[in-house]
Parts: structure tokens; sequence; C-alpha cells
């Protein structure tokens, strides 16, 4: 309810019809001073009565405390992956200068950067789906009104990719097909990924791997290549979420696969650690 989303709108609607507003949440304040005054304005009206707050710790209610504990794994990049973020970023830094549309053409680009951090196969999508654009009619493509959200999920966000580039369409497609097979050769051996497959065979316990795209989902199961692991991405039915999350806390996944759409209230502590 903190975020920018339908469902924030939909309980702050609920709350300013409402006499009395208990805020209940499980999650510790970020330190987001933006999204805790969200979450502090819901039901608030002009003339209200103060806001109360308290919390509860875990030695409140005798629970033990423990430290969690965090760790960086430091991942340097390939050859092959350092070539293909030089080209992106060249493509980048082009079209945010040249475009006609610079508004909606960074935000593209900065798409576009996004998806190339979190794997080389999302890039690789992402760019095949810009260069089919570029066969479209210039007016189809600028005219179109983007809609929103503007990928708030874990899907590619496929209208801001039609954003107008270049007003070279032929210079544009020679660069983009350098990126894309610079990033298909990168996606044949990513260094992140293989330094998270060698931590779940090191650990040999349950873990929850979380990314935010669905195609670098995608890809890392196709690396695991096991039957021992479950998937939750915002593509399922809520029947099929409850079914693979069911395999992951009470059947034989030893790993779960998930984007955001795993982060929504559930309670998955008493599985795993990692």
């Amino acid at each position: 309810l903190s975020g920018m989303s339908d469902r924030s709108a939909a309980a702050t609607a609920l709350a300013r019809r409402a006499r009395v507003v208990v805020s209940l949440s499980a999650t510790p304040h970020p330190g987001d001073d933006e999204a805790f005054a969200r979450l502090c304005g819901l039901g608030r009206l002009r003339d209200d009565c103060p806001l109360l707050l308290f919390h509860r710790t875990r030695a409140d209610i005798g629970a033990a405390t423990t430290a969690r504990r965090t760790r960086w794994l430091r991942v340097r990049c390939s050859a092959d992956e350092a070539a293909m973020h030089h080209a992106l970023l060249q493509y980048v830094r082009l079209v945010s200068r040249n475009a006609a549309d610079g508004a909606r053409a960074r935000l593209a680009m900065s798409v576009l950067v996004k998806r190339a951090c979190s794997s080389a196969a999302a890039l690789v999508r992402s760019i095949g789906r810009r260069l089919g654009w570029l066969s479209v009619a210039p007016d189809a493509a600028s005219v179109a009104q983007i809609a929103l959200p503007l990928g708030g999920g874990d899907e590619e966000p496929v209208a801001v990719l039609a954003a107008p580039g270049l007003s070279d369409r032929a210079a544009e497609r020679r660069m983009l097909e350098h990126i894309l097979e610079q990033a298909q050769q990168a996606s044949r051996a990513e260094r992140k990924i293989d330094a998270l497959l060698r931590l779940l065979r090191r650990s040999q316990e349950p873990a929850i791997v979380f990314t935010e795209y669905r195609d670098t989902l995608e890809h890392i199961a196709h690396r695991i290549g096991s039957a021992d692991i479950a998937v939750v991405h915002g593509g399922l039915s809520a029947s099929e979420r409850r079914t693979a999350l069911r395999r992951f806390t009470h059947g034989p996944a030893a790993v779960l696969l998930a984007t955001d759409a795993a982060s929504e209230g559930l309670n998955l502590h008493q599985r795993c650690r990692r």
C-alpha cells in the first residue's frame, strides 16, 4: 500500500470513508520517507485526530532475536558481457541526445539498461522487440500513447520500448543488430548466474531467488535445469501461484524462483532462511 498503485488508490478511497483506520504491518519501515508518509496518510482527513504509532519487536513477544546477515557477492563481467554493456550504452547515449521525443526515448533507454543489468537474456528479448518496432511505419509508433502502469510488473514493458529513436532508422537498426549479437553471445555464459548456481550448490539449503523480470527468471530456471524448483511470477493465476508455493513450502522444491509477485504478504521464513 505504500506504492503508487491501484491497490493503494483503492485502500485510500476506502480509508477516507472509514470512522477509524487501523493499519497493521509485519514489514519494518524501510527508510523511504515518501512511502512511509503514504502509509501514514491512509484515511487522513484535514482536522482528524493525531496519528498513533506503535510497534512490537520480537523481544517484546518473547521471540528469539537474531541478526540478519547479508552478503554481497562481487561478480566481474566476462569480456562478452562487457562488450554488450559497452555497445548498449553507446546506443543509449546517442538516442537520448538525438531522439525527437526525448522524454519517451529516455524512458525506453532506461528500460533497456535495466533489462541488461538483469540478464543478457532479458536484453536479447527487448532488443528483438525494438527491432520489430523499427519495421512498423514511423507514425504508428510515434503517436501511440504509453499505457499505465509503465511496466510496473515483471513483464517486458512492450509499449515503452516502442518509443521513437533515431531519425536514421537504418543506422539504428545496424546498432541494434550489433547489440543483439553481443547480448546473444553474453547470454550463453552469464557470470552472475554462474555465481548464483555455485552459491545454491554450496548452501545445500532451501533458498528463494528474486529477480525483477520474468525473462530473467525463466533463463535462471533453464540454467538450473532441475525439477526441484518452484516458479512464481505475475503471469500465473492465483491458483497456479498457490500450487507453486505449496511445492516449495510443503513439497519437493528446494528453490523458489520468484519475481515481486511472491512478495505480497507471503510467509516463507519457516521453509528457508536464504
